[in-house]
């Protein structure tokens, strides 16, 4: 099935896209106009290889952190945030969920990112990623691969122009991300749901979209996606629940379950790589979005990676889950100061035989972002509503939970190389099914950020 996937992507790159392979003939020059494309225009240090011009750029981050009491999740806790506190409690004495604040400096993140400009119309792109997220197991995983594709745009006559992107990429879900590196422009930590894409969201995808100008003001967007990996999405949406931090799961990484799992169905050492492809079965996502130019825009995006929920990997116990949602986005910008986000999800997850599945949760998730922004400087307000109700038979494996998250934020950028950043999170959530966690106990689960990004 995968090798189909490959020939297949290469035949309908080689149909749609004949300027690929050969010289340009005559006749294509008649179809493209005289416009730079967007891969020809990038921000960083480039350098000449071979005719094919190299961009880099990227950032560094530094960041001095106040948090609640309660564990991350990453330890294996039920905070919600990127970092947590501790618990001071010995032996038995221990109940994970976090009695004392901690405050730390963090270097979360350096990123590297290059482009490679071919021509006008074939481009490359890779990201590789630094982060604090160690794998004490696997002693590896602190260097990865976030995105690496090719890029192809070819302009047509008549304001149409076809664009694709082929390899390892992270669906266009998200409207918080645009600057380089997949880092967000409004706030330090992303929404609940833009959280979920950067961390269970990798596939092997050929992207196709054709873009039409119906004038000067006006755009329409289409794009289909077939793609393979991606089966065991949703397992940790299910398994912790949703979460608000700005961690990027690179490729061959893994995150934890939190310990409440039923043994019965955890995956063996409690950890799971989101990225893996189980059930040699293609998924799919499809995208459509329609643009006022600097005024608005609206997208509609759908996503069903088609797993075959029955299939597991023996070795390791992982399973995969057949995961689908639909999301409208919309953003707004009622002047040059002012930008308003709003995203909206919902969906389902299944894990194990039909018509009975052992896992079976819907899901569902909302923010709402206003955005002041004047001279170098922006300041971010954001509301998130987030949910999973468990549908399934399996009492022993309560997924219930919900929560709201507020998050105020403030930004400034110098010269375009140094940006200082505050930043306020405060989530409010309960599981109800979390067994071996006291629920009448409840430690705060906020977190107080000042980051120092180095631009390059």
């Amino acid at each position: 099935m995968l090798k189909t996937f490959w020939w297949s992507a290469g035949i309908i790159l080689f149909l749609l896209f004949p300027g690929m392979v050969g010289a340009q003939t005559d006749e294509d020059d008649e179809l493209f106009n005289d416009e730079p494309l967007a891969s020809e225009v990038a921000i960083g240090n480039d350098v000449s290889i071979g005719g094919a011009k190299v961009v880099f750029s990227g950032s560094i981050d530094a960041r001095l952190v106040h948090t609640g009491e309660a564990i991350s999740w990453k330890q294996g806790g039920r905070g919600l945030t990127r970092y947590g506190g501790t618990d001071t409690d010995k032996g038995a004495e221990r109940d994970d969920l976090g009695d004392q604040r901690t405050t730390s400096f963090e270097l979360p993140q350096i990123t590297l990112v290059t482009d490679v400009l071919i021509n006008q119309q074939l481009s490359g792109f890779i990201q590789l990623n630094y982060d604090d997220h160690f794998d004490t197991l696997r002693k590896n995983g602190r260097i990865g691969v976030v995105e690496a594709y090719l890029r192809y745009e070819r302009l047509l006559e008549g304001n149409h122009r076809l664009e694709s992107r082929f390899g390892i990429t992270i669906p266009p879900i998200s409207l918080e991300h645009p600057e380089t590196g997949w880092n967000t422009r409004y706030t330090i930590t992303p929404s609940a749901i833009n959280t979920w894409v950067g961390e269970e969201f990798r596939a092997i995808a050929l992207e196709l979209n054709y873009h039409h100008e119906f004038s000067a003001l006006y755009s329409l967007d289409f794009m289909v996606a077939p793609f393979s990996g991606n089966d065991p999405v949703g397992s940790i949406l299910s398994w912790r629940g949703w979460a608000l931090h700005d961690y990027q799961l690179t490729t061959g990484s893994r995150l934890k379950t939190q310990t409440v799992v039923p043994e019965t169905i955890v995956p063996r050492g409690e950890w799971v790589e989101p990225f893996k492809e189980l059930d040699g079965r293609m998924g799919v996502f499809t995208k459509i979005s329609f643009t006022r130019a600097e005024s608005w825009s609206a997208h509609l995006f759908v996503y069903d990676n088609l797993a075959d929920q029955t299939a597991k990997e023996y070795s390791t116990l992982e399973y995969a889950w057949r995961t689908r949602f639909t999301q409208l986005a919309l953003e707004w910008h009622p002047t040059d100061q002012f930008t308003v986000l709003a995203q909206a999800m919902a969906g389902n997850t299944q894990m194990g035989d039909r018509p009975r599945p052992n896992v079976d949760n819907d899901f569902e998730a909302w923010y709402a972002l206003v955005s002041f922004a004047q001279a170098g400087h922006r300041v971010s307000f954001r509301y998130d509503a987030f949910l999973v109700t468990d549908e399934d038979w399996v009492k022993t494996d309560l997924n219930d939970s919900e929560g709201i998250a507020a998050t105020l934020a403030y930004l400034h950028t110098f010269d375009s190389s140094i940006q200082l950043g505050a930043e306020y999170l405060h989530i409010d959530s309960e599981r109800v099914g979390a067994e071996g966690f006291d629920e009448d106990d409840d430690p705060d689960d906020d977190l107080t950020q000042f980051m120092v990004r180095v631009l390059f």
